[in-house]
């Protein structure tokens, strides 16, 4: 099917799409071929912008942050003297501020490393018996990774990462246009001002692009035998001592900001 751009004054609606069929006037917005502009939910799959989305606007993109993650070390805990019960190892967890973000809010992120998106709980290393995991947060001032490190009789190395911090500001109207182009500038804007030809926001990479990244499009971890294995969409695989499955990862798409 063609691809439409098509905008409706009734609705204000303003959309890219790929047409729903061939039923209908082309030139009418309510139209079944043109079903994207004014139910862009149902027919997500075909719309390529529609005002109604708020697109991931970058604001910042960090790369280059370097976290020296803290040794963990090793613990042996007497919990009980009748019986002798010791605990060995221990869990040590610690708040790391990437940056400062700068918005008068708590922003929508992304946090990058070897290439990959960083999803909540990622497993970083992995030790005989001990390991380290890392989950993304944003508050209103920082973005920032909680460490979770844990040791056995032995002790967790320390462990040095580089990231990459994309950090997204919200959408707004900045005009009162569905479309404009502005030729002197050479400015496409769609949706009131919401998109702009001449701001990044997030998209699926081209190969032109010098920096994408994976994200994965399924789980990237498995649990079997009380224990994990994490594949990233690199390739990369952490296995924890007496994982018995077989997850060999997720699928993954590149994307960009770009």
């Amino acid at each position: 099917m063609a691809y439409v751009f098509m905008n409706d004054p009734a609705t204000g609606n303003v959309a890219v799409f790929e047409e729903n069929g061939t039923s209908g006037d082309p030139e009418d917005p309510n139209s079944t071929r043109n079903a994207p502009l004014n139910d862009p939910v149902t027919h997500l799959a075909k719309v390529r912008f529609h005002n109604a989305f708020d697109y991931y606007q970058v604001d910042s993109d960090t790369s280059g942050i370097v976290v020296n993650h803290a040794l963990v070390a090793s613990a042996s805990t007497a919990v009980s003297s009748q019986p002798v019960i010791t605990r060995v190892g221990q869990v040590v967890k610690t708040n790391i501020n990437l940056l400062a973000h700068g918005l008068p809010y708590a922003p929508a992120y992304m946090i990058v490393s070897n290439d990959g998106l960083i999803g909540q709980s990622s497993l970083i290393q992995v030790a005989s018996g001990r390991s380290r995991r890392v989950s993304p947060w944003a508050n209103s001032t920082h973005i920032g990774l909680l460490d979770v490190g844990i040791s056995s009789a032995s002790s967790l190395a320390a462990l040095s990462k580089t990231y990459r911090v994309i950090v997204f500001k919200q959408p707004v109207e900045t005009d009162s246009y569905m479309a404009d182009i502005d030729l002197d500038a050479g400015v496409l804007s769609m949706g009131y001002g919401k998109w702009r030809g001449d701001l990044k926001q997030l998209r699926q990479a081209v190969l032109a692009d010098a920096s994408p990244f994976d994200v994965p499009l399924g789980r990237t971890s498995d649990i079997r035998n009380g224990t994990s294995r994490t594949v990233l969409a690199d390739g990369t695989v952490f296995t924890s001592s007496g994982y018995d499955g077989s997850f060999a990862g997720s699928a993954s798409i590149q994307c960009s900001v770009e």
